[in-house]
């Protein structure tokens, strides 16, 4: 007895493509999956999976990713003085 099956596979084509913005910081071994935006100083923390969009002035960190913080003026008031010391 003999079966004959044919495949039904098809080429899988990807239309989907990542978005990163100005000053955007992705940790290491972190993952972007395909179709998410990353808004413009947005940081994603080493070993993040993101998921979904990450709006702009957010730090994002997990499995999956989820915002853990807002940059707002104290967060860049202290990254000037740290830039500042590091000139020195």
């Amino acid at each position: 007895l003999a079966l004959k099956l044919q495949s039904q596979r098809r080429p899988v084509e990807v239309i989907k493509e990542l978005s990163l913005t100005d000053n955007v910081l992705i940790g290491a071994n972190a993952v972007v999956i395909e179709g998410c935006r990353i808004g413009h100083d947005a940081v994603v923390a080493a070993g993040a999976i993101v998921v979904g969009d990450v709006a702009p002035n957010t730090v994002v960190a997990g499995c999956p990713a989820r915002v853990i913080k807002q940059k707002d003026e104290k967060t860049a008031g202290k990254t000037a003085l740290v830039d500042a010391l590091r000139a020195l």
